[in-house]
């Protein structure tokens, strides 16, 4: 299952991606692979996932000339799967349906790395 998750948090190293999923369509595939254990390795969803979080942070970084927020240069994603999964979790549930990945992991990483 480390795998699993690793793969979900794997480093950005390709740009572009179609649009984002919202939280709670992540979160209940995140979670039905977490049920299948090992197995998951052999889905699908498992590139899914890692695919938009890796946009989510691709999404993120564009926005470096925005005055909202200063990321590193350089700087890709160095938290584990957990940490993912829990900022995606933090997202009230009456909110999953209608936010995506990419604006929860935006508005995370913003108050992450504020412009100072």
């Amino acid at each position: 299952m480390k795998a699993l998750l690793a793969l979900i948090a794997a480093p950005v190293l390709v740009a572009g991606a179609p649009n984002s999923m919202s939280v709670a369509a992540f979160l209940e595939k995140a979670d039905a692979l977490e049920a299948r254990g090992a197995l998951a390795l052999f889905s699908p969803d498992t590139k899914l996932l890692q695919r938009e979080s890796q946009a989510a942070f691709i999404a993120w970084a564009q926005q470096a000339s925005s005055p909202v927020a200063c990321p590193p240069k350089g700087k890709k994603f160095q938290g584990d799967a957990k940490d993912f999964l829990a900022m995606m979790r933090a997202v009230p549930v009456n909110e999953r349906s209608r936010i995506s990945v990419r604006e929860t992991f935006r508005r995370e990483w913003n108050s992450r790395y504020p412009c100072r």
